[in-house]
């Protein structure tokens, strides 16, 4: 279990010396809010920043294109009131398309994540009144790749909106695999642009 977690603080390292370095030749890079939710029923937020790593303008007969190459750390946290909450640590790395005529875009990424579930165990009350005196919870730790895609149209040159769904497989050497469905919808705002 140790020489697991290792593994995961050498690639959290490695992703935010990847993340600075695209931070620092990136020519467009946007902030991101947005409802996380785990297959609608489990809400929560999500915070994540975009950095475009490459990008060439694609022209056909129809549509003008710039084609993106990205990273994006993001920060999410959602719950299952009453029953636990869940603190998710991300970094996508993928491909976009966006169309410049129809100022709409669209992408496809594989995330790799580190998922912390904390579980409500026992509920412990105070006899003389009936209130909550304390709340035992249980963490379980998640490694979580994903495979994500999304689409979003700009309001204006600073301001799109988002819609991303993503499909992961939750591992650990301690608990089942199981698979999860992630819903976005949200607002990324273009810091450098006018």
């Amino acid at each position: 279990m140790i020489q697991l977690k290792n593994l995961f603080l050498c690639l959290g390292l490695l992703f935010c010396q990847i993340s600075l370095n695209a931070q620092a030749k990136s020519t467009q890079p946007s902030i991101s809010v947005a409802y996380l939710g785990q297959v609608f029923i489990q809400p929560g937020v999500k915070v994540s920043s975009h950095f475009n790593l490459k990008t060439w303008p694609a022209e056909s007969e129809q549509v003008k294109k710039v084609k993106h190459l990205f990273i994006s750390p993001q920060l999410g946290y959602y719950a299952w009131p009453g029953n636990n909450f869940n603190l998710l640590a991300n970094v996508e790395i993928g491909y976009q398309r966006q169309k410049t005529g129809r100022n709409s875009f669209s992408s496809l990424s594989l995330g790799l994540g580190y998922l912390n579930t904390f579980q409500i165990t026992s509920i412990v009350y105070d006899q003389s009144d009936g209130s909550i005196d304390r709340i035992n919870r249980k963490r379980k730790a998640f490694f979580l790749p994903t495979i994500n895609y999304e689409f979003g149209k700009s309001i204006n040159n600073r301001l799109s909106w988002y819609n991303k769904y993503a499909l992961g497989l939750k591992l650990s050497a301690a608990e089942e695999r199981t698979m999860l469905i992630f819903f976005e919808l949200g607002l990324r705002f273009n810091i450098n642009q006018e």
